[in-house]
Formats: structure tokens, C-alpha cells, sequence
């Protein structure tokens, strides 16, 4: 089983925010993904995440392929990652049901992938967009911020193959480490799959800015 996160630090208050609505229909279907901007305050609410959340039982298609057991360390890396003040955060949330995190920073002016994360909200079900409607937000800070590139480290020794979704977004191969690959995106291929995902779905911004308790308003019950 895995360990608790860290909650030597106590957080009274709650720091859920929503910053962004986005909406897509393929064939009909439509999938709407909320964005909520976490930090150190949701620790409550990630700690219970990572408990229940379990990959294997979320999807036992996959449970035996090799490398399947990275999914849960990603999971448990991105929620403490929100914990940091170096990292913006973000989690993705599927009708009220969490579905994914995504952490990043500045890192010598570029803007760095330092995990992202996603999984189903019922038993091999994935949530569609739910990856892109993550890097939608790295995205949109790096073109705001000035960053020259982004730069994220692609899991090789992982399941799914993410060295290989990542060439397909974009991003080049730089480096080949022991378990990863740093990759790179250049600043027109950051512009470029902006607008693919333009075509993708469509993005709302949220102007209520209220924190929330996020144990109390999203739904666990996967």
C-alpha cells in the first residue's frame, strides 16, 4: 500500500480554485473538464486522492503489463509536487470526479513539465482530453510567461509508451537517462499544438476566483 503524503504541515484552509471550464464533442459526445488551480492547502484532499485512486483496480486491462506500477509512484509524485510553492498545479476534474494533475515550473526560462498524471473515473473508462486539457495550461503559461521552450522527462521504463506521445505532441528527444528521456519543445511547436487543441476543444475561463474545500466538493467514489 502506499504511504500517506507528508502532513507534517497543517493547512486549515483550502485553496481549490476553479480557473478554467473546457468543453469537447467528438461524434455527438461531449466531455467537460473543469481546471482547479491546487497548492500545499488541498494536502486533505490529495491525501484521500491517493488512497483511493488505485490504478490497478481503476483499470485492470492494463494492471499486468510491464511497468504498470510507475502509474501509482506518477500519482503520488504529482500530488506532492502541489505541495511545493516552485510548482503551479493544476487538477482536472470529470463530472466532479477528479482525473488528473499536472505540475510545472521555470526552469532556466524554460517553462518544465515536472509530472503529469491522469486516470479513469470508472473502471477502464478514461477520460478523454484529460491529458491535453492539462498541458493546455503549461501551454498557455509558457506563451504567456516568454519561456523559450518546454522541456518535460519522458518515462521509459513506464506503461503507456509516453516517450512516444510526446514525439507525436511535439516535443524532441534531448538526452537518454537510466529510466528517462528529456525531452524538449521549441516555441513554434508550442504555438502550433495551442491552436490543434484550439480544434480540439474550447476553453472558458472561470471568474467566480472562490476557494473550496475539495474534500467537500468533488466526489471520491471512483
Amino acid at each position: 500500500m502506499i504511504k500517506k503524503l507528508n502532513t507534517a504541515e497543517k493547512t486549515p484552509s483550502f485553496r481549490g480554485i476553479l480557473i478554467t471550464k473546457t468543453k469537447n464533442i467528438t461524434n455527438g459526445l461531449k466531455t467537460e473538464i473543469d481546471i482547479y488551480r491546487i497548492t500545499a492547502k488541498d494536502r486533505p484532499f490529495l491525501n484521500n486522492l491517493v488512497q483511493i485512486a488505485d490504478p490497478a483496480r481503476l483499470m485492470p486491462k492494463d494492471a499486468q503489463k510491464p511497468g504498470f506500477e510507475r502509474w501509482k509512484e506518477m500519482l503520488f509524485y504529482a500530488a506532492e509536487n502541489a505541495f511545493s510553492q516552485e510548482f503551479r498545479s493544476y487538477l482536472a476534474v470529470f463530472q466532479n470526479k477528479p482525473c488528473g494533475i499536472i505540475n510545472f515550473k521555470t526552469v532556466n526560462k524554460n517553462t518544465h513539465i515536472e509530472s503529469i498524471c491522469t486516470w479513469p473515473v470508472k473502471i477502464n473508462e478514461k477520460v478523454k482530453f484529460a491529458g491535453k486539457s492539462l498541458l493546455n495550461q503549461a501551454l498557455k503559461f509558457h506563451e504567456t510567461s516568454g519561456s523559450e521552450k518546454i522541456t518535460i522527462d519522458a518515462i521509459t521504463n513506464g506503461s503507456p509508451n509516453l516517450h512516444e506521445k510526446y514525439i507525436n505532441l511535439g516535443f524532441e528527444s534531448v538526452k537518454r537517462g537510466t529510466n528517462t528521456i528529456s525531452m524538449e519543445m521549441s516555441k513554434k511547436n508550442a504555438q502550433n499544438l495551442l491552436k490543434k487543441f484550439e480544434e480540439y476543444f474550447t476553453c472558458t475561463p472561470s471568474t467566480c476566483g472562490e476557494d473550496k474545500n475539495l474534500n467537500k466538493t468533488l466526489d471520491l467514489d471512483f
